[in-house]
């Protein structure tokens, strides 16, 4: 009796979890509900695939943390402050040491930047190489791009305004870095070998706004990639 009482309370309660179970499927919107409700999810699609590519390129996403962490330095050191006439605010930047990661937080004295100038963008792009399009995030304040080779190589372009409270939070990873100029604006380059495999970051701020190219392009090409920005 005691086993059969029992069988009869799981099937019960199999029959109750299922009837449960429908119900919330029920409650869900259909897929012309959701369509009608976010009729554009490209900006969503294209930040999943930022994300991706840096879980598939983890290294490059370290490139980029580091450098940050000596340009914040520089702020903090005034090497990096542009003239009263161009900039719209004054930035510095908070270093915090935690346990597993460090931590950028700029805070701006005066009024940053709302939006990127028209047409921000990068305007050569090194022979070899073509854009991504579906990874491609643009709206008012930031732009993020990468581009790839036939032969597997890659690098991204990120430029966001500055505005307070504007953060970055990485791991720590070892690198060659030193003091650059890119359009004579202060810049940090940063130069990663790992058995014969060579990437760089470049890293610069200027008029409010953040920069950052990182991936395996040769110098030159960098250079010339970073210059063309506007």
């Amino acid at each position: 009796m005691k086993d059969n009482c029992s069988y009869r309370f799981d099937a019960i309660l199999a029959v109750a979890l299922e009837q449960d179970a429908r119900q919330e499927l029920a409650a869900l919107p259909t897929p012309a509900a959701l369509k009608e409700l976010y009729p554009d999810t490209s900006s969503l699609d294209a930040r999943i695939t930022r994300a991706l590519h840096t879980l598939h390129h983890p290294q490059k996403a370290l490139h980029r943390a580091l450098a940050v962490v000596l340009l914040a330095a520089s702020l903090l050191a005034g090497t990096l402050a542009v003239s009263a006439e161009a900039r719209h605010a004054v930035y510095t930047a908070l270093l915090r040491f935690l346990p597993i990661e460090m931590q950028v937080t700029y805070s701006v004295d005066g009024t940053p930047l709302d939006t990127l100038p028209e047409n921000y963008c990068d305007h050569y792009v090194p022979e070899g190489f073509v854009l991504d399009e579906s990874s491609e995030l643009r709206d008012s304040y930031q732009f993020f791009r990468s581009y790839h080779s036939a032969d597997d190589r890659i690098y991204f372009i990120d430029c966001v305004t500055i505005n307070d409270s504007f953060i970055s939070t990485f791991d720590n990873e070892h690198t060659v870095w030193q003091e650059t100029n890119v359009n004579d604006c202060p810049a940090t380059l940063g130069t990663t070998n790992i058995q014969g495999h060579v990437s760089y970051a470049l890293i610069w701020e200027k008029d409010g706004i953040y920069h950052s190219i990182l991936g395996e392009l040769s110098l030159t090409d960098l250079y010339l990639v970073a210059e063309s920005i506007s």
